[in-house]
């Protein structure tokens, strides 16, 4: 059986209205929301070059073993 609303508007939205109260009085800054851009960069392109790096040693290692007749 299906609960019915309760008919003062302030029983109704009372829960809406606590989950949508906010606690956190102090506003942020664009750094503490995007954080280090330059070191999140770095890691970027590190991360890229190592991963092109590993996959260009397997494909070398791959060829040198198919001309070598090892696979």
């Amino acid at each position: 059986m299906k609960r019915s609303f309760p008919s003062n508007d302030e029983a109704r939205f009372r829960a809406m209205r606590h989950y949508h109260r906010s606690t956190h009085r102090e506003e942020n800054s664009w750094e503490d929301w995007v954080g280090d851009k330059e070191g999140a960069s770095v890691k970027f392109w590190f991360k890229l070059v190592l991963s092109v790096s590993v996959v260009a040693v397997v494909a070398v290692a791959v060829v040198g073993a198919l001309r070598m007749g090892g696979i």
